[in-house]
């Protein structure tokens, strides 16, 4: 048998560092199987911040719509813009806030923090078509929260027996609507961050695992090389 016959010989490239080589698979393969992990782990765990920060995003909106709503009554009531003004400052003033309004029944606004955004005055289109219910309108930018202004009437009992305001048989009255843009602007930094953190965290876990990988497989492929080493000096004679 010959040196190019023996398996291991370096004249079939059967050394450490060739691609044929059971060290060098050894090394591509656990490389490939820790970054498809590692990539799927990166993918899950951003799809699952990015559901949990909008979850969290659009419950900041609906309370501040709801507080905004329940702020602006007494001024839509009254129809004071001051009121009016003062009830939406502190909201237009908190991060992530785009816009701020304050319209009547018919959607006719009462206050706009920006006259001027886009869509700040109801078509007449939306005018008509004016619910009571609340909505959350979403798009690649902004997230839009709409929430009735609502005005308990006192039922007949209440009013005739002198009672004191208790709700029951009250009638609910919608005498206008409070509006908050959210922008989507940090949610997007955040996530850009969070992909940098596990991009970075990734190239440091391969690396080490390279390494590792390196030294485990060269420790079990050192026996076979002196072998090989050991044949080829035979073969030589």
């Amino acid at each position: 048998m010959t040196t190019s016959e023996i398996p291991g010989t370096r004249n079939n490239g059967m050394h450490f560092f060739g691609r044929k080589s059971i060290g060098f698979k050894l090394i591509t393969s656990f490389i490939v199987v820790i970054v498809v992990v590692l990539l799927a782990i990166s993918a899950f765990s951003v799809a699952r911040w990015k559901s949990r920060t909008l979850t969290t995003f659009t419950n900041k909106g609906e309370t501040m719509a709801k507080l905004l709503a329940r702020s602006a009554r007494s001024g839509i009531v009254s129809g004071d813009p001051d009121q009016l003004r003062d009830a939406a400052a502190g909201f237009a003033a908190v991060r992530d806030v785009l816009f701020v309004g304050i319209y009547d029944r018919d959607r006719n606004p009462l206050y706009l923090s920006d006259p001027a955004f886009p869509g700040s005055a109801a078509s007449r289109e939306e005018r008509g078509n004016a619910g009571s219910a609340a909505a959350v309108l979403k798009s690649p930018g902004t997230l839009e929260f709409l929430k009735p202004v609502v005005l308990l009437n006192r039922s007949k009992r209440e009013v005739l027996t002198g009672q004191g305001f208790s709700g029951a048989g009250s009638r609910e009255q919608v005498i206008g609507y409070a509006r908050v843009v959210l922008g989507r602007e940090s949610l997007g930094q955040e996530l850009r961050i969070t992909i940098a953190q596990n991009a970075v965290m990734a190239v440091i876990f391969i690396g080490a695992s390279i390494i590792i990988v390196f030294l485990w497989v060269r420790k079990i492929t050192s026996p076979l090389e002196i072998l090989t080493g050991e044949i080829r000096a035979l073969g030589k004679g």
